[in-house]
């Protein structure tokens, strides 16, 4: 457990040493200047172009920590106004998830917790970069309802429930594997010195070993934790949109440090289906856990990128493209994705 805090404490104080040297140099404002220009209103929210241009607290999350990794202060003020004024609706300090153009307000009010942990994660780098102690303030607020909401206990420890209501069905819990933001975490254990933080990197570790399905022995984008642990009921049994963001956050949090051998069983099966389903033809972008059905369309430009970097690590530098293929849609989850591998890979080089 020691060596674990030590690698999650190193981990938060190299955001913090370079914050503004050379990851912000390493990454290409132009990319930074379209995205906004494409996809942040001017009031600052983040629209989910593939979704019906809705918003919800994922965007409004990824929206605040690219704006950091930019040092970009305007927009992320920007954001953060907008995502208090309309999202932190709920008597906690956790955030509505979905916002709707059309009602102009939040029309679910419950929270998703990898929302919830992407704005909170967002506040503590936006005061490492800035030093603004009102955006710890705020981050702690909000790790506060996490730890009092979003958190329970299962064989795994504890698990990270996917918001506070409709996720536990008696003694079984429903959680989603992509949730666990695992470079967060390490931010957290220095900001909330809660030994749940680490406890979380542990049964996320947990689940994803134990969240092998199929031939490929992938995770789906929902499990159910019970009498054992096996897809989600209600939810399609797929490797697909969600879970396909796993590697990002396994290697973005580096936790493979102390041990390779960890992040190589973590990423085993990615990259084992991720080469095989590539070659020949496009990956494709959901895998059936249960019938081995794929997709008929491919990753997109997003899942490509997170793919390279889970396959080549340092030297896919050169397959993060800047976006989409000609006439491919680049909507706003691929391309927040392109951009999120770029920024990990930057973070990562400099430890």
């Amino acid at each position: 457990m020691k060596s674990f805090v030590a690698n999650l404490i190193r981990s938060a104080l190299v955001f913090a040493l370079t914050a503004g040297t050379a990851m912000a140099a390493e990454l290409q404002p132009a990319e930074w200047r379209d995205y906004a220009a494409r996809l942040i209103s001017p009031e600052g929210r983040v629209i989910d172009t593939g979704n019906g241009g809705i918003s919800h607290s994922e965007g409004q999350g990824y929206g605040m920590i690219l704006a950091t990794a930019f040092d970009d202060r305007e927009q992320f003020e920007h954001l953060w106004q907008w995502t208090q004024r309309e999202l932190q609706v709920r008597r906690d300090a956790l955030f509505g998830w979905k916002w709707e153009p059309g009602a102009g307000k939040v029309t679910d009010s419950n929270s998703a917790s990898d929302g919830d942990i992407l704005i909170a994660w967002a506040l503590l780098r936006a005061d490492q970069r800035w030093q603004a102690p009102a955006y710890r303030t705020a981050a702690a607020r909000i790790l506060a309802s996490v730890r009092a909401k979003l958190i329970a206990l299962s064989p795994f420890g504890p698990m990270l429930l996917p918001g506070p209501e409709g996720f536990r069905h008696g003694a079984t819990l429903v959680v989603n594997p992509s949730y666990w933001v695992f470079p967060a975490f390490a931010d957290f254990a220095v900001a909330d010195p809660d030994p749940v933080w680490t406890q979380l990197v542990r049964s996320g570790i947990e689940l994803l070993r134990g969240g092998r399905f199929g031939k490929w022995r992938l995770p789906t984008d929902w499990i159910e934790l019970g009498a054992r642990i096996q897809p989600a009921n209600g939810f399609p049994p797929d490797f697909g949109f969600n879970a396909m963001r796993i590697p990002l956050y396994v290697l973005w949090a580096d936790l493979g440090a102390d041990d390779p051998s960890l992040e190589s069983d973590l990423l085993a099966p990615f990259r084992q289906f991720w080469t095989a389903a590539g070659s020949p033809g496009p990956i494709p972008a959901t895998l059936n856990m249960v019938n081995g059905v794929r997709s008929d369309y491919g990753l997109s430009a997003g899942g490509r990128a997170i793919a390279a970097l889970t396959l080549n690590g340092e030297k896919a530098a050169g397959s993060l493209g800047a976006g989409a293929a000609p006439n491919e849609q680049n909507d706003y989850y691929s391309a927040t994705l392109v951009l999120l591998s770029k920024v990990a890979l930057n973070e990562w080089r400099s430890r």
